[in-house]
């Protein structure tokens, strides 16, 4: 029961299992506290490697007849980027804050894999109070599923 309350008790160091694989579950790092928008569950995205598809292909590969959705990932610089746009306009941009190593050993093919993930959304760290429907935020994992395996 204490070790139970004191992995609750510190979010930095709390791990989760995704994959047989574990990641730090942390929040940006901001020299502020920033505002929770909301918990996101998307059950399917399309993951990209940007050195094998253009982000104009991974809009073109996305869209769904109103709207583009998917998660850039670049492997040079170990970050992931979820994209929205609707009806082709620039909607959100969301930074994902703690990145997951196994994903360095997925097989991404140029149009993409399935994935499933759940997460916390803050504010950016320099944002205002304002919480806007569109714009940009970060993005905290609390899992990830490559839905292709």
């Amino acid at each position: 029961y204490i070790l139970l309350l004191a992995l609750w008790g510190d979010g930095c160091k709390k791990t989760e299992v995704i994959d047989n694989t574990q990641f730090v579950i942390k929040k940006c790092p901001c020299d502020h506290e920033t505002k929770f928008i909301k918990s996101v569950i998307i059950d399917k995205i399309l993951l990209f490697d940007a050195s094998k598809t253009s982000h104009q292909q991974m809009k073109d590969l996305s869209f769904d007849g109103n709207q583009s959705f998917f998660i850039s990932y670049s492997p040079d610089a170990e970050t992931l980027t979820e994209y929205i746009f609707i009806n082709n306009n620039h909607w959100g941009v969301s930074y994902v804050c703690n990145f997951p190593l196994l994903i360095k050993n997925w097989v991404i093919p140029s149009d993409g894999i399935n994935i499933s993930y759940t997460a916390h959304e803050y504010q950016l760290c320099n944002s205002t109070d304002i919480v806007m429907e569109n714009g940009y935020s970060n993005l905290v994992l609390l899992s990830i599923k490559n839905l292709n395996n």
